[in-house]
Order: C-alpha cells, then structure tokens, then sequence
C-alpha cells in the first residue's frame, strides 16, 4: 500500500508540474475564448425613444386633437458589450410631421427607418407600433364675453347693472369641434368684495380653454357701478305741527302717514323722534284768527331720503285767540272805563 500511495503522489506532481509552460499558455486561450465568446454573444435592450410632434406653421387651418405619446419603446439586440454600453437617450428623438395630415383621423406607423440606430445594432421592434393621429379643422367664432365675479357687495348695496366687459365680445380660435360647443368666453374672477357705492373699471383677462386661442383675451376692462338698494317706508300716526303763530290752534287731522323712499339702510335707521310733519304760517296768516287749509311738509329727514308723500296731503288748521287770564281781563276794562270818561 506505500509504494500504491507513493506513485499516486508522483503521478499527480507529474501532472501539475509537467510541461508547465505549455499547460499555462492552454489556460490563457482558453479564458480568451471564453472571454471573446462571452462578448460576441448577442442580448436585446429596450429603450425609450421622445416623440416630437413637428406642428404645421401658424397660421394653420388644421389642428391635432388627439394625444400622442411622449415616448415610444424601441427592442434593440446586438453584441452583449455593445448594447450594454448604449446610455438612455442615444437614440434621437422620432419625429411625426403634422404637416401632411388631412382632416379625420390617421394612423401613424413608427417605422424602423424613422429611427437613427446605432451602428452594429438591429432593430427589433417599437410598442406601440402606430398611433392614432386626429386632426381638425380650425375656425374662429366671435362669443359674448361673461364676467365672472368673486365675493359680495357692501351690505345695502346693488348693481345698477350687471358687470359688463370691455369689449363684449371676443374671438375663440380654435378645432371646431371645441369652438362650436363654447357659448360664451368667461373672464377670470373679478373681485368684489365689499365694494361699496360707485363707479369702477377693473383690468382682467380672459380664462385659459384648453386648445383655444382667445384673440386679444388678456386686454379685457370690466365696469361695475354700484348703487344703494332702493326702498320704500310708510310712518304714520305722526303729530302735525304749526309753526310761526302764538294763537291757539287746533290742526284737523292731527295725525298724518309719510310715505318715503330712499336707500334701504338709510330708510331702516331713521330715527323717529327726530322727525316730524309741519306746517308753516305767514306772518300774516299767524296774527288773524279763522281757519286754513295748508300743505305738510316733513322734517328731520336724512339727505339721501325722500318724502313720496304725506296722507293727507293738506290740514285744516284753526286759529283762535287766547283767552286772557282773569286778572289781566279785569285790570284791562278798568282801564278801557278810564280812558273813556270825558274830561
């Protein structure tokens, strides 16, 4: 068994150590062969690929309405190395021409010679491999403008009139199966708020539709005018006075409604204690007792609230003289007895 043991240790130092030099060199071209094998096998590789669509010259009578994709995926294959090494965006963009599009819809095809592939690569295949190109026609419609407020007006307050723009209308360019179905253009959102009694004119613009062109849409003036909410107000069983006269009087009738009109808020806060119904005497008028039937008049009345009329219209007023004091009545026929004795 130790001479079987020691010739299978020889054999395999043999092995190892013999021919050294020619056993290494057939290790080397091995690795070679196995390392050139390894880069000539071939792989596939998809990339992403821009779209770009080339849209015909403004002004253009037609228009795209359909979405196309932002990228498309193209298989490439080639040698493994190479392939391996391309980076995203090594391949250029793929352009669709607009230009030669007709109305209607339009199938696209994205053919290999669309794409500028890399030397020593092979084309293998896109997704999608076509799309859906629709185009329309394009027109142009003149829309009333409609302003657009944000907000409330001052309490009390009202439009004299809706807020107009300046101009009323505009022009909407755009495919025609858009523009046709728009009714008005509307502006951005005013701001109302809180604005009080006046005139204004505001500087707006006309609000984005998608795939429409608003000629001149960003020079539009809006005007609002506010004014005080009208409104209506009777006050009756109100005291009618005489000015003017130191006889007794007596006014038939003694009471009187006032119909009155103005701005709401000012109707609401009148204060009845300062107001009242009068009626004003001549100098002549207030010295002679008799009766008279005069007009009424109102005062005390805020500025921007007027009288629309005072039921009755017209008082009889009474005047009579004061009867005097019994004292007085007495020393005065005393005197009277005196003065008319003759001398």
């Amino acid at each position: 068994m130790n001479k079987a043991f020691v010739s299978l240790r020889r054999f395999a130092r043999e092995a190892v150590t013999e021919n050294l030099r020619l056993k290494s060199i057939a290790l080397v071209i091995a690795l070679l062969l196995i390392i050139l094998v390894r880069f000539q096998e071939e792989g596939e590789r998809l990339f992403y690929v821009q779209v770009v669509p080339l849209l015909p010259e403004y002004p253009a009578d037609l228009v795209l309405v359909s979405e196309l994709p932002e990228t498309v995926r193209v298989r490439l294959r080639g040698a493994r190395s190479r392939i391996n090494a391309l980076k995203e965006g090594a391949i250029e963009p793929v352009e669709i021409d607009l230009g030669g599009f007709k109305p209607g819809t339009s199938n696209f095809f994205f053919k290999d010679e669309l794409f500028e592939i890399p030397s020593g690569l092979e084309f293998v295949g896109v997704t999608p491999e076509s799309v859906s190109v629709k185009m329309e026609q394009v027109i142009s419609r003149w829309l009333p403008v409609r302003v657009k407020t944000l907000g409330q007006l001052k309490d009390g307050t009202e439009y004299v009139e809706k807020p107009r723009a300046d101009p009323e209308e505009l022009a909407a360019i755009g495919p025609a199966s858009i523009v046709r179905e728009l009714k008005f253009i509307e502006t951005e959102d005013v701001d109302i708020e809180g604005l009080g009694v006046g005139e204004r004119t505001m500087q707006v613009i006309a609000k984005r539709i998608e795939g429409v062109e608003i000629h001149r849409g960003d020079e539009l003036k809006v005007g609002v005018r506010v004014r005080w909410i009208a409104g209506k107000r009777v006050i009756s069983g109100l005291l009618v006075d005489v000015e003017g006269t130191e006889l007794n009087v007596s006014v038939s009738p003694k009471e009187v409604a006032v119909s009155l009109t103005g701005p709401q808020v000012a109707l609401d806060r009148i204060d009845l204690s300062a107001i009242g119904p009068y009626i004003v005497l001549s100098e002549e008028e207030a010295l002679k007792p008799g009766t008279l039937r005069r007009e009424v008049s109102v005062r005390g009345l805020p500025g921007d609230v007027n009288v629309k009329s005072i039921v009755p219209a017209k008082a009889q007023v009474t005047l009579t003289q004061p009867r005097p004091a019994k004292g007085k009545s007495k020393g005065k026929s005393k005197g009277k007895k005196k003065t008319g004795r003759p001398s």
